[in-house]
């Protein structure tokens, strides 16, 4: 039996690409907003789940989906979406203008 050996760059393969932030004048899709958020917080998204569990159920997995935009944040339940306020200390006009596209960095910060 030959013994298996890793291709040389097994590493750098697997490694996702850096993507350097948008200029912060340039508009933000909702979960690009949604990430800004969260990291402008300096949460993970474990930390982010475990306290939107004090309002409403939600998982780890359901998070990174909305960030990956494989889940419509505008589209949320009222349920999730107040949670995620709660957790953010969001006010309703700051939310609509975050889920509208036309929030940028300068915004957050």
């Amino acid at each position: 039996m030959t013994e298996h050996t890793p291709h040389p760059n097994w590493r750098k393969r697997r490694q996702r690409p850096h993507i350097p932030p948008p200029p912060p004048d340039q508009p933000l899709t909702p979960r690009e907003w949604l990430r800004h958020i969260r990291t402008h917080h300096d949460l993970t998204i474990d930390e982010v789940t475990e306290r939107i569990n004090q309002y409403h159920p939600c998982t780890k997995s359901f998070l990174n989906h909305l960030e990956c935009g494989h889940i419509s944040i505008p589209n949320l339940s009222p349920e999730k979406k107040d949670a995620l306020q709660r957790v953010f200390n969001l006010t309703e006009e700051e939310w609509a203008h975050g889920t509208s596209g036309n929030a940028t960095i300068k915004d957050i910060g």
